[in-house]
This record gives C-alpha cells, structure tokens and sequence, in this order.
C-alpha cells in the first residue's frame, strides 16, 4: 500500500479521476437506467449527469497526457468540477425523492 501512495502524483491524480470519471459515466448512462424504478431519478437525469462525466473524463485523461503539471490550474479546475459535480447530484437526489 505504501508503494502506491508513493507513485501518487499530480499527474496521476489525472488518470485516476478520469478513470473514476469514465466509470461514473458508465454506470450512469447504462447500468443504472435498468434499475430506474429503484432509483426514482428520471433516465434523462442519468443520461445528463452520465454526459457530465463523460466531459469529466476526457478533460481529466487530456491532462494526464497533456498537462506540464508545474501549473497547479489544472488539478483546481478539475477539484472545482467534481466538488459542483457532487452538489448537482446531491441536488437532483434530493430534487427527485419521492415519499413512501
């Protein structure tokens, strides 16, 4: 374990959010609609924050092979994205419940 947290770096953190990011859009866009009368949230909200994903991890995987990663801009775009990601789902989750 502490071999690995010794190869975490800035341009890691890239690869691995993208892909987190890939697999969030996956299961969003295709696992989750199946189960959708579980879920309570409506096929084109999952498709919507699917596609956000998605943007998510073409950016983040763009930086892993395209970023100098001396600027740190990069890393706080990508941490602002996610923390937006994160308020907009806790949102729609909250948006979308329905009482039993």
């Amino acid at each position: 374990m502490t071999n690995v947290l010794a190869r975490i770096n800035e341009k890691n953190i890239f690869l691995v959010d993208g892909i987190g990011a890939f697999l969030s859009a996956f299961s969003l866009g295709v696992t989750l609609p199946f189960f959708r009368d579980w879920i309570g949230m409506p096929v084109a909200t999952l498709y919507f924050l699917a596609a956000i994903a998605f943007i998510y991890s073409i950016y983040s995987v763009s930086r892993y092979y395209f970023s100098d990663c001396r600027n740190s801009v990069w890393l706080k775009v990508i941490i602002f994205a996610n923390l937006s990601y994160c308020a907009l789902t806790a949102f729609l989750v909250i948006a979308h419940l329905q009482p039993s």
